[in-house]
């Protein structure tokens, strides 16, 4: 690890959410191992997540903190309350705010 990379997070289990009788289960492990992935294929160009809906369920936080570990430098939301909720977890130069604007209703 260099001085620049943050260090990588234990390895938390998958999270299950239930919503009625569907199940969402999102596997923090899995998206390391997408987020690679698409960077490998992109090595042009840096590469961004989106996160909307609190990552569906599975809370972006966590998400965004295991993304900005794996090396991702812009995590892009839809609201700025989004951004807000993911400030403290994540360094202010990755975090940007688009698709709906920076203006709340």
């Amino acid at each position: 690890m260099t001085a620049t990379e943050a260090p990588r997070p234990a390895v938390a289990p998958p999270c299950a959410t239930r919503h009625g009788a569907a199940t969402l289960t999102v596997d923090l492990e899995a998206v390391a191992e997408n987020w690679a992935g698409l960077v490998s294929r992109h090595r042009t160009g840096p590469v961004a997540a989106v996160l909307k809906a609190d990552a569906y369920g599975r809370g972006a936080a966590a998400v965004a903190q295991r993304l900005v570990a794996e090396g991702c430098r812009h995590v892009f939301v839809a609201h700025l309350g989004e951004a807000v909720a993911l400030r403290p977890g994540i360094p202010a130069d990755v975090l940007r705010v688009a698709l709906n604007g920076v203006t709340e209703a």
